[in-house]
């Protein structure tokens, strides 16, 4: 049986980490903020115990039904605060997003399904139509930063659903 795979082999973290930034959308008032992201996947292990370990690690290959973590580090380097800071991300092709998936410090979370035409909570959105996540946070004091974090599932076109 052949399993679908992306295949980031050839590409550092850090490349990775560049292209998925690509994806990113910022605004924010009168302020400089950075942002920074990160693609982790999770890894499931069976202890000796039969217990289940769950770790993370880059996501340098990914195979249909991977669990993809895209973490979002943002940090404000400008000497005033930053007011209603919007970090809008499509999701990367060939991913399904994972209900509840979205998570941010103090955010307020929006999807969605019309390719980031409009936003709405997530509560009763069909998690396999979303196209876009978008985080709000209110204010971002001064050199302060924080993170926001998308989790997806990998399913690759004409590969069956993770």
């Amino acid at each position: 049986m052949h399993i679908p795979t992306l295949n980031f082999a050839g590409a550092s973290p850090r490349k990775l980490a560049i292209l998925l930034l690509g994806l990113c959308c910022l605004t924010s008032a009168r302020a400089d903020i950075e942002l920074d992201i990160q693609a982790r996947r999770e890894v499931q292990l069976t202890q000796e115990d039969g217990s289940i370990l769950i770790r993370q690690e880059p996501a340098t290959r990914l195979q249909n039904g991977d669990r993809l973590i895209l973490t979002i580090h943002y940090q404000n380097t400008s000497e005033e605060a930053a007011d209603r800071v919007i970090i809008e991300n499509p999701l990367p092709e060939q991913t399904l997003y994972e209900p509840g998936g979205a998570s941010g410090d103090g955010a307020t979370i929006e999807v969605s399904i019309d390719g980031g035409q409009s936003f709405v909570e997530e509560s009763g959105v069909n998690p396999g139509m979303v196209t876009h996540v978008r985080w709000t946070v209110a204010s971002v004091p001064a050199g302060a930063g924080g993170e926001v974090t998308m989790r997806l599932r990998v399913f690759k076109r004409g590969a069956s659903a993770p």
